[in-house]
């Protein structure tokens, strides 16, 4: 199934969620031999990051998937790596490439827009 994009989250959390978080413009990336695979919900904990500035994005075969940026420098575990999106796009599917490249827009929209930029007042989400 294609992705699907939706500014409507699920009613309830979900431990299959996909998470597409961004540092510094860089994807997590699990590496499991040849394949390759983004964190889902079940993982954060494991992973120990703290997602920022959450945003849902949609719907990847039939998953719920998230954006949010991590603090730069955050470590992260075995099996996972920041990677570029550009060097990621012969080994993902069409689909997650397009998400990604949706997540990454909302990320930093997220961190360039935090005010206004005629008045200076912080922005809100709507």
């Amino acid at each position: 199934m294609p992705f699907v994009s939706s500014f409507r989250p699920p009613p309830e959390a979900q431990e299959s969620a996909l998470w597409f978080l961004f540092q510094d413009q860089r994807l997590l990336i699990g590496h499991e031999g040849e394949s390759l695979f983004l964190p889902r919900s079940s993982n954060l904990d494991k992973l120990e990051l703290t997602p920022a500035e959450m945003e849902f994005l949609g719907w990847l075969d039939e998953c719920p998937c998230y954006a949010a940026e991590v603090q730069g420098g955050s470590p992260v575990s075995d099996g996972f790596a920041f990677s570029g999106l550009r060097s990621l796009f012969p080994s993902l599917e069409p689909d997650m490439i397009h998400a990604a490249g949706l997540a990454n827009q909302l990320v930093q929209w997220n961190r360039n827009r935090r005010h206004c930029g005629r008045c200076g007042d912080p922005t809100e989400k709507k």
